[in-house]
C-alpha cells in the first residue's frame, strides 16, 4: 500500500488506514464543499515508525496497549512516563520521499491534522483536538520534524491523561478501550485567510465561531460567536469576543538551513489587531458562511465539528479544512422549540493542564468588573483571568479555570501552591458554563466539562501527596507560602522550603489594602503581628530545614485592586518591582527586615533571605548595606541568595557574588520570557515558548556552572523541573545543588532525580 495519497484518491480505501478525518474531508469535497489541497499519509507509515522503536524500547511493541496500561498513572507521574516514550519517536530517521507531496501542495507552509480511526463507531475527535496540529514549512526537513511532533503528541502526557479518564476507573465516561487505533496524518495547504473558525453542527442548531486570520487564534481568543438553529436572516446578531492578534503564513525562505527547518512556528507572522472578526465580516461572507453550515447540517447523520477558513485572496471561497465526529451531549436547554436559544453551545472545552488532579464541583463563574465574591464555598472556580489578590478566594475553591494564561500565569502558580487541580487558558470558560453547573475539571489532561448529577456521584476527587524516601545527592526543595499546608508538606523528605513568595504570605492578612499603604498610614506594628502569625507555624513545621523568604515583588497590575496602590504602569512586568523597588520603597524592604529579624530573636534561625527580580550589582550593594543594619546577617544559618531570572546575570554572576550573595535560585519562568521576548500570561506564548529552548538551556548550563566555578549552591526554582522531566537529566549532570517545586511535582522529580544520578554515575565511571 502506498504511503501518501491524494485527498481525493481515497474513495476506496478503508478508514483505518486514512483515519476518521481525511474521510469526511474526502465525503465533504464529494458533497460539493471546496477543501484545501491535502494529502494523507497512512496509519501503514506511523506502525513502521513502531517496529523500527521496538528494538530500543520495547514498550512500543505493545501500541497502543500501552496507553491503556498506564491508567493508574495521573499527574506529574504519567508526565514523567512520557518523556520517556517521546524522545525516542523525537530521534527516529525517517526516510519519506516527500516531493510529490510537496509539489503538490504548492504553499510554502502546511499544517498536519492528525486522522485517527478508533473502529467504526467511535469517534475520534476530542482526541483529535486533544493533540493538535503541527505547522511547518513546505520542505523536508521541517515536514519530517512535524511529522515526529505529531506523533510524540500521540504517546505524551496529555495523551496518557486522556486514556486515563475515558477509559480509566477515574472517567465519568469510563468505556471499554478499543482493541486497535490507527494514526494518519493530513498535510494540508495553508493559504493567508481573512477569518477563520467553527461549526459546530447538530440536528436542531449550530454555532458558528470567528476569529480574524489562521485558526491558531481560537486557541488563545475569545472567537465572536453566533449561535441558533439556522432559521435566522442575515445580518444575524454576533456575540463580540476578544482577539489581540491574528497569525498568517510567512512567505516562502527556500532554501532553509538545518536549524530554520527545524522551527516549526517560525512560519506564521503575528499581527495586533484592535477589531473583532464579525466587524470585518462582509455580508456576502456572512451569507457564505450561513448556507455552508446549512449544507453540512443537511448532509449530516451525526454531531459534527468542522473547521473552516475564508482565504484572504477571496473571502467568499469558504474552504473547509477539518472535520470529526464530535460527541456532543446534548444541549441542556433543549426544548420543543427549536427556535429557543441555548446558552451551553458545548458541554466540554480543553486548555492548558495547569495543575494535577481531577475533581467534580458546582461552577462559581466570575464575570469581569462583577464583585470579587467572599468565599467560593468549595465551588470551581471560573474567570477569564485569576489575580493574585483572589489568594483568599481561592483558598475556599475546589478548583480553577482561567481563560488566559500559559503554566506559569497566577491561577496556575497559585493553584499549584494550594493544591487546586486546574485548567487555564480554556477559550469561551465564562460564557459556556454558568454558576452552579456541575463540572467535572482533569487538571491532568486539561478538560473541564458539564456532567450530570448522577456522573459527579462517583467522580473521583485530588489525592494527597504520596510519602517515599529520598536519599540522592541533588537536593529536592519544597514551594510553600501558606501556613495552613505547613504541617502537612513538613512530613516531605525535602531539604527545605525553597521558595516562599512573601507577597503570596501576605494577601490573606492585608484587608484589602496596598502593603506600602500599611506602613504609610503608620500600621506597620499591626501588619507585623499579622505576618509573625503566618510565618511561624511554617518556620516551626520545617525546623531546622532552611526556609528561604522571598522578600516583596509584586508588578503595579497585581495589586492594583487593593486601597492604596500605587498606579498601574505602562509595562508593569519591566516596571517598579524587585530590588529595584526596594531603592525607592526602602521603608517596605527595612519593614520585612525587622519582621525577619523579630523571627530570629523568637529562635526560628533557620530563616534565609532571597532578593527577587535582580537587575543590578548596585542594587544587591544596596540591599547589603540594609541587611547589615538590620542584624538578621548575625545568625548562623542565614544566607542571603537571589533570583536568577534577569539575563544580566548571565554576565554579573562573580559581582554579586563579591557584593555579598552566598546562593543563586533560578527563576526560569521570568527567564525564559526575557531571553526570548515573549508574555508569559499569554498562553499560545507558553505553548510555544518554553524552559526547553535552546537558549534557555544555554543560559541556564552557564549560571550551573558559574556556580560551581564560585563554588556557590544553584537551585531551580521554576515549574521546568516538573513539567519538562527531562531536563532533570541535564541538570543533574551539569551539576545544579537542587530543584525547589510544588508540592505535587516532588515524586516525579525525586524519580527523575534519582535516575539521572544512576545514570551519571554510570557514565562518570566509564
Amino acid at each position: 500500500m502506498s504511503v501518501f495519497y491524494p485527498l481525493k484518491d481515497i474513495a476506496d480505501v478503508h478508514p483505518m488506514h486514512v483515519g476518521e478525518m481525511a474521510k469526511l474531508l474526502y465525503e465533504l469535497q464529494q458533497a460539493g464543499q471546496v477543501i484545501p489541497e491535502s494529502w494523507v499519509i497512512t496509519a501503514a507509515y506511523f506502525q513502521e515508525a513502531l517496529q523500527k522503536l521496538t528494538a530500543r524500547e520495547p514498550i512500543f511493541a505493545d501500541w497502543p496497549q500501552l496507553l491503556w496500561q498506564t491508567l493508574d498513572l495521573q499527574g506529574y507521574a504519567g508526565q514523567h512516563l512520557a518523556q520517556r516514550l517521546c524522545q525516542p519517536l523525537l530521534g527516529l530517521s525517517l526516510n519519506l520521499s516527500q516531493g510529490p507531496l510537496l509539489e503538490a501542495i504548492g504553499t510554502p507552509v502546511v499544517r498536519l491534522l492528525p486522522s485517527l480511526w478508533l473502529g467504526d463507531t467511535d469517534a475520534t475527535g476530542d482526541f483529535a483536538e486533544m493533540i493538535g496540529t503541527q505547522v511547518c514549512w513546505a520542505e523536508a526537513g521541517a515536514l519530517e520534524t512535524a511529522i515526529k511532533r505529531l506523533w510524540a503528541e500521540l504517546v505524551g502526557a496529555r495523551s496518557i491523561a486522556y486514556c486515563s479518564h475515558r477509559y480509566g476507573a477515574r472517567g465519568s465516561r469510563s468505556q471499554a478501550y478499543p482493541q486497535a487505533m490507527s494514526v494518519a496524518i493530513v498535510v494540508q495547504a495553508v493559504e493567508p485567510a481573512m477569518l477563520s473558525g467553527t461549526f459546530t453542527i447538530r440536528s436542531d442548531s449550530v454555532t458558528i465561531q470567528v476569529v480574524q486570520g489562521l485558526s491558531q487564534a481560537i486557541v488563545q481568543s475569545l472567537p465572536d460567536t453566533y449561535h441558533d438553529n439556522l432559521s435566522a436572516t442575515v445580518p444575524v446578531s454576533w456575540q463580540p469576543g476578544y482577539q489581540e492578534q491574528s497569525y498568517q503564513p510567512m512567505a516562502a525562505r527556500f532554501p532553509l538551513d538545518e536549524s530554520q527547518a527545524n522551527q516549526l512556528r517560525d512560519c506564521l507572522v503575528i499581527t495586533p489587531i484592535t477589531t473583532t472578526a464579525s466587524e470585518v465580516l462582509s455580508p456576502e461572507a456572512e451569507s457564505s458562511l450561513l448556507t455552508t453550515a446549512r449544507q453540512i447540517q443537511t448532509w449530516a447523520t451525526a454531531p459534527l465539528k468542522v473547521e473552516w477558513t475564508l482565504p484572504a485572496s477571496n473571502a467568499n471561497d469558504l474552504k473547509i479544512t477539518q472535520a470529526f465526529g464530535w460527541p456532543l451531549t446534548q444541549a441542556r436547554e433543549s426544548a420543543p422549540d427549536h427556535s429557543a436559544k441555548v446558552s451551553h453551545p458545548l458541554s466540554q472545552l480543553s486548555g492548558n493542564p495547569a495543575s494535577p488532579g481531577c475533581v467534580v464541583g458546582r461552577a462559581l463563574v466570575i464575570h469581569p468588573n462583577n464583585p470579587l465574591p467572599t468565599s467560593a464555598h468549595q465551588q470551581i472556580i471560573v474567570a477569564r483571568e485569576v489575580a493574585p489578590h483572589w489568594l483568599p478566594l481561592l483558598k475556599t475553591a475546589t478548583a480553577v479555570v482561567s481563560e488566559t494564561g500559559g503554566l506559569t500565569c497566577h491561577a496556575a502558580i497559585l493553584a499549584r501552591e494550594l493544591g487546586l487541580p486546574a485548567v487555564v487558558g480554556v477559550t469561551n470558560a465564562t460564557q459556556s458554563f454558568q454558576t452552579d453547573d456541575t463540572l467535572q475539571l482533569d487538571g491532568d489532561r486539561g478538560v473541564v466539562e458539564i456532567i450530570s448529577t448522577e456522573q459527579a456521584a462517583v467522580s473521583p476527587s485530588s489525592s494527597p501527596p504520596v510519602l517515599f524516601q529520598f536519599e540522592h545527592q541533588t537536593e529536592i526543595w519544597l514551594n510553600l507560602s501558606q501556613p495552613d499546608r505547613a504541617e502537612r508538606m513538613a512530613s516531605l523528605p525535602v531539604a527545605g522550603i525553597g521558595l516562599l513568595r512573601s507577597e503570596w504570605l501576605m494577601m490573606p492578612v492585608l484587608d484589602h489594602q496596598h502593603p506600602y499603604l500599611w506602613i504609610k498610614k503608620g500600621d506597620g506594628e499591626l501588619l507585623q503581628q499579622r505576618l509573625l502569625t503566618q510565618l511561624r507555624p511554617i518556620l516551626a513545621a520545617f525546623f531546622p530545614r532552611p526556609v528561604r523568604y522571598r522578600s516583596l515583588d509584586i508588578r503595579s497590575n497585581e495589586f492594583a485592586q487593593l486601597q492604596g496602590a500605587p498606579r498601574v504602569e505602562s509595562n508593569p512586568m519591566l516596571g517598579m518591582r524587585g530590588t529595584f523597588g526596594y531603592q525607592q520603597h526602602p521603608e517596605f524592604f527595612q519593614f520585612e527586615l525587622a519582621l525577619l529579624r523579630q523571627l530570629q530573636s523568637e529562635g526560628y534561625t533557620n530563616l534565609q533571605l532571597l532578593l527577587p527580580f535582580v537587575r543590578t550589582v548596585e542594587e544587591v550593594q544596596y540591599c547589603w548595606q540594609l541587611i547589615q543594619a538590620s542584624g538578621i546577617h548575625q545568625a548562623n544559618a542565614f544566607e542571603l541568595w537571589i533570583m536568577a531570572e534577569v539575563p544580566s546575570v548571565l554576565f554579573l554572576m562573580p559581582q554579586y557574588v563579591a557584593a555579598g550573595v552566598q546562593g543563586i535560585a533560578l527563576g526560569t519562568s521570568d527567564l525564559t520570557q526575557l531571553l526570548l521576548g515573549v508574555d508569559r500570561d499569554q498562553a499560545l506564548f507558553s505553548t510555544h515558548f518554553d524552559e526547553r529552548h535552546p537558549a534557555v538551556q544555554a543560559a541556564i548550563a552557564h549560571l550551573i556552572q558559574q556556580a560551581r566555578t564560585l563554588q556557590i549552591p544553584c537551585t531551580l526554582c521554576g515549574v521546568a523541573a516538573a513539567h519538562h522531566t527531562e531536563l532533570v537529566k541535564s541538570l543533574v549532570q551539569q551539576g545544579i545543588t537542587g530543584i525547589s517545586v510544588d508540592a505535587a511535582a516532588i515524586e516525579a522529580t525525586a524519580r527523575a532525580i534519582g535516575q539521572a544520578e544512576g545514570e551519571w554515575r554510570v557514565e562518570g565511571e566509564e
